[in-house]
């Protein structure tokens, strides 16, 4: 196993499969004769079920993210990201740059929306965000291309 492999962070159900002792268990399986490590491997997967079991048999699992009232595609990509290697970590990146793309496309949409609902017009709410000298500036250019 590769040492930027063994660096990952745990998941949320590694983490809960994990609990208690099993990695001492785990880190012991190849000093134990060879005869009995499969049988102490199975163990120990066996061992993560019945944590995962007990888990998800609990009135109500801690786990869920989908009970908050706004799950992010963007949260769940960057978790993701953490368990990837270099190819998968940029096709993510892709992905994520085109999420943030469509988000920022929408929210000037209902910008441009909200202003010609209000009657209000673009350049000047533009004029708004610039400091007086770069609004004398504006307004000359405009002047000059006007005329």
């Amino acid at each position: 196993m590769s040492q930027d492999k063994q660096k990952l962070p745990q998941t949320a159900i590694d983490q809960i499969a994990n609990e208690g002792h099993l990695k001492l268990l785990k880190a012991a399986i190849p000093y134990v004769q060879s005869s009995s490590q499969k049988s102490l491997a199975i163990y120990t997967k066996l061992l993560e079920l019945g944590n995962i079991i007990r888990f998800f048999d609990q009135p109500v699992p801690e786990m869920s993210i989908c009970s908050e009232e706004k799950v992010s595609a963007l949260d769940m990509l960057n978790d993701i990201r953490l368990f990837c290697d270099e190819s998968e970590k940029n096709m993510i990146d892709s992905c994520i740059q085109t999420i943030q793309m469509i988000q920022n496309i929408s929210s000037y949409q209902e910008l441009m929306q909200s202003l010609s609902s209000e009657n209000e017009n673009p350049t000047d709410f533009m004029k708004t965000f610039l400091t007086p000298e770069q609004q004398a500036m504006f307004e000359t250019y405009q002047t000059m291309l006007n005329t």
